[in-house]
């Protein structure tokens, strides 16, 4: 058929993304059977075909090592990441995303990983929902409490000394992932501040005078910006005046921002400048 005798319409789609960034056997199924019988069909998974079927975000198995000197800084980092592909491979975007940043917010010179995707007998794994990243820095952030345990380190200290510098951005971190931007150090004070950090002794013996166990945990995390497709943005000015502004985004059927909400924004008044909310 020719492109423009088709007419997709995406209405919102709400969360969990990466499940529906993927061509199911089902969509192209309902296509050939309306232009086979000429009339429109329409399939409707239930819940319970959902829980079965669709795709899962994770299942990561990780050995990994961490290696620091004295003075608590980190040397190298060392891991084979075991990925379940699941009964067929859709993705390998989570393994792949994960091992780019596995070194974190923190500056570790040397890094060796290896990635493993295994085909099983459960349902497949794709990328939705911060594919591969929160369980690599979950074995990392593991890794340095069980340093600080065995070797004394303050837990705060330990992360604050191996962090990032500001001066470093750009920096390129083991794999060869560059960071832009980032004050690493600020966030990770401002965290402890609004946490009170240094007044936690004295709220975990409070708690244990009423019988109750209070504990406090820190950890750090960093997000990949990049992705695929690649987000569209083009600005037209006509000899009017008239400017034209297309977004390659939409409504997701979730929080509307400013930009969300309005695909076209055009602005009829050349001779001033836009006011806030026009």
């Amino acid at each position: 058929m020719a492109k423009d005798a088709v007419r997709v319409i995406s209405g919102d789609v709400g969360g969990n993304f990466g499940i529906r960034n993927n061509t199911c056997p089902e969509f192209v199924l309902v296509a050939w059977a309306a232009k086979r019988v000429g009339r429109p069909v329409k399939w409707i998974c239930e819940r319970r075909e959902a829980f079965l079927t669709d795709f899962h975000g994770r299942d990561l198995a990780s050995e990994a090592e961490l290696a620091l000197d004295q003075e608590g800084y980190f040397l190298a980092l060392r891991a084979v990441n075991t990925s379940n592909l699941g009964a067929s491979a859709i993705s390998f975007v989570p393994l792949a995303k994960g091992i780019a940043v596995s070194s974190s917010v923190y500056h570790i010179p040397t890094s060796h990983m290896r990635g493993v995707g295994v085909m099983t007998n459960t349902t497949p794994t794709s990328a939705y929902r911060s594919a591969g990243r929160p369980e690599v820095m979950f074995v990392l952030e593991r890794m340095i409490d069980i340093a600080c345990r065995r070797h004394g380190f303050d837990r705060l200290e330990l992360r604050r000394r191996n962090l990032v510098s500001p001066d470093a951005m750009p920096y390129r971190n083991p794999l060869g992932l560059v960071y832009d931007s980032g004050d690493y150090p600020a966030s990770l004070r401002r965290a402890a501040e609004l946490a009170d950090w240094a007044g936690f002794e004295a709220r975990r013996a409070e708690a244990r005078q009423r019988g109750r166990c209070r504990g406090i945990g820190i950890a750090n995390s960093i997000e990949l910006n990049t992705g695929a497709p690649r987000e569209r943005a083009e600005m037209t000015i006509d000899p009017s005046g008239t400017v034209e502004l297309v977004l390659g985004t939409m409504s997701a059927g979730l929080g509307r921002g400013p930009l969300d909400a309005h695909i076209h924004q055009v602005c009829p008044c050349p001779d001033r400048a836009l006011r806030k909310g026009e």
